[in-house]
């Protein structure tokens, strides 16, 4: 069903997938087969779904991965190939990361592969990959590898794919969870191309200036001196503002009669009800997003809001993804990698920097000076 555009693409509201006899080789997502790309417009156009969308991949990829370092040929670290898996899973409910060896698994390189360029095939054992998905037919242009731990031979290389998606009762490919959302995204996105439009193609006259005590004559200098015509102010297609002069009681002070006031008003009010919707859809904090509030740079609001998303949403994230690289890893005799996360305005504490022995023997506990464990830092043990 098709029912709102964005930038003169129509959204299409996804129905539930299944595979029969009349699947083709590959399993079709969305009406035209271009519900990834879908996703991804909304991710570059709508502002603040895109804030979400960052925020989300920055902090759940942890401040740094300990383990394995350079990863392929393009110097891609495993940092920045697991941001790019993320912001994909994130954005379009999917994500692929190429895998390359020899016949002998003597060395491994992983390539994140862009998600809107996959199509599960029909049996789910491989993915097709196509640079856009559209009027295609097989050619040279569709790619096809199984998934991981199957091979296929090219080039006198094996290679694979690793296929990780986010789960939605009655589909198969994933679905992002902010897609219940999709309405409020899209309408985020039209409120700021109405914005936009508003900017640029404002004829009518937005208010009225009212100076009192001004003769004919005075008037008549004025508005040559505004150098509008007839009194309106504003530059090409903005917003105008009318002059009015009159005669009259001298205390009166001149006053300015806003016509778009309840416009304005109510532009905001939907701006703010679309903001927090999307924050509810995406299961995130608006402090961590960085949306505009009351409280202004609240630093323990920020610190309180990521110790919820660290154990609701970041390390839960990070134990999915460190589970199925490290298992590859292992594969391959090489060591795993490990998540480091930091609060984003981690403060130390004067306890933070006594010892644990220190600590006990401050509490009134035994406590044992040459212990090992006891000689750490309190503030290590938060790492």
């Amino acid at each position: 069903m098709k029912e709102i555009s964005i930038q003169n693409k129509v959204i299409d509201f996804l129905q539930p997938q299944q595979i029969t006899q009349f699947t083709g080789k590959w399993l079709d997502f969305g009406a035209d087969n271009q519900a990834p790309q879908m996703f991804s417009l909304l991710g570059r156009t709508v502002s603040n779904h895109r804030a979400l969308l960052n925020s989300k991949t920055r902090y759940t990829a942890g401040s740094r991965i300990e383990g394995n370092d350079i990863i392929n040929n393009n110097g891609l670290s495993i940092k920045n190939i697991v941001e790019r898996m993320m912001f994909d899973e994130f954005s379009t409910g999917n994500t692929f990361l190429e895998l390359v060896t020899d016949a002998n698994s003597s060395f491994l390189q992983l390539y994140h592969v862009d998600s809107t360029k996959g199509r599960l095939a029909k049996d789910l054992k491989s993915v097709y990959f196509h640079p856009t998905w559209v009027n295609v037919g097989f050619g040279v242009e569709i790619i096809q590898r199984p998934i991981y731990p199957n091979y296929i031979v090219e080039d006198g290389l094996r290679k694979s794919v690793i296929w990780k998606s986010q789960y939605e009762p009655e589909f198969i490919n994933g679905i992002p969870i902010w897609y219940a959302g999709l309405r409020t995204a899209v309408i985020s996105g039209l409120i700021d191309e109405s914005n936009k439009s508003e900017l640029e193609n404002s004829h009518g006259i937005s208010g009225m200036l009212f100076i009192p005590n001004v003769s004919d004559t005075e008037a008549k200098i004025l508005s040559d001196d505004i150098h509008s015509e007839d009194g309106l102010t504003g530059a090409e297609n903005h917003g105008k503002l009318k002059i009015g002069y009159y005669n009259g009681d001298s205390n009166i002070k001149p006053e300015l009669l806003d016509f778009r006031r309840n416009v304005e008003g109510n532009y905001v009010d939907l701006k703010d009800v679309s903001n927090n919707q999307l924050l509810m859809i995406h299961s995130w904090y608006r402090s961590l997003a960085g949306y505009q509030d009351s409280t202004g740079f609240d630093t323990n609001r920020i610190n309180d809001e990521y110790k919820v998303a660290l154990t609701s949403s970041i390390l839960p994230k990070q134990a999915e993804y460190a589970t199925i690289l490290n298992n590859i890893f292992s594969a391959f005799n090489k060591p795993e990698i490990e998540f480091i996360n930091e609060s984003p305005t981690e403060e130390i504490s004067d306890n933070d920097l006594l010892t644990v022995w220190e600590m006990r023997e401050k509490k009134g506990m035994e406590f044992n000076k040459e212990d090992p464990a006891q000689q750490i830092l309190i503030y290590q043990l938060k790492k």
